[in-house]
């Protein structure tokens, strides 16, 4: 649709700019977080870093309040009354009632055009930010994988585990099959050496039995 576009400080109809303008791309971030970090950029350097023009001040504050209120019309009743000599406030509230109908994000995309186009050293300002922002989304993938890796590894080591308690099971009781195999067939050769030994005499024959289960073969 046809929407007003601040161009040093005036109003123009002449720009196009749809319903759904995010803005921000020229810096490489959402039209908000680039708003945002320039209305802090603005408030923390302004009278320090750098000095705007009295009429640069007003648009930017009428910006910042259009972002906040709305259009000046529909804020106009929660605004408390200006003093009589409250010279300021009355041009800073001029200011932005000539922003008319001004949507959010255009006011948002005004306010920092405006400073991006006073003061340079904002786009200096947004790409250390944006570099920053991009090691911190490179260590937090960097630590997820990392952590994806290190849970996978500790799966892995448990089912080795596993798979070695298993093989051990299994060879234990392979182990124990054999000797009880062992153990019979031997109670079986000392049971014929017994009756080969003392024929009839029951008494003896027990008797090496009960020696025989003592022994641990």
């Amino acid at each position: 649709m046809a929407a007003e576009q601040v161009v040093d400080g005036t109003l123009s109809k002449s720009t196009t700019i749809g319903e759904a303008d995010t803005g921000g791309i020229e810096y490489g971030l959402p039209l908000q977080e680039v708003y945002k970090l320039a209305f802090n950029f603005y408030k923390e350097k302004e009278g320090k870093a750098f000095h705007f023009s009295y009429e640069d001040k007003l648009q930017l504050v009428a910006f910042s309040q259009q972002v906040l209120h709305g259009p000046y019309a529909e804020a106009i009743h929660k605004l408390p009354a200006l003093g009589t000599l409250d010279v300021v406030g009355r041009d800073r509230r001029i200011a932005w009632q000539k922003l008319g109908q001004l949507s959010a994000d255009q006011a948002r995309r005004g306010f920092v055009e405006l400073l991006s186009r006073r003061c340079h050293l904002f786009f200096t300002y947004i790409e250390a930010h944006r570099r920053e922002k991009k090691e911190q989304e490179r260590r937090i993938k960097d630590e997820e994988s990392r952590k994806l890796i290190e849970a996978q590894e500790k799966l892995k080591k448990e089912e080795e585990e596993k798979y070695l308690q298993e093989q051990l099971y299994k060879q234990e009781a392979i182990k124990r099959q054999i000797q009880q195999a062992l153990n019979e067939q031997t109670y079986n050769q000392f049971r014929k050496y017994a009756e080969q030994q003392y024929p009839g005499n029951n008494l003896k024959i027990q008797n090496g039995f009960h020696t025989f289960n003592c022994i641990d073969i």
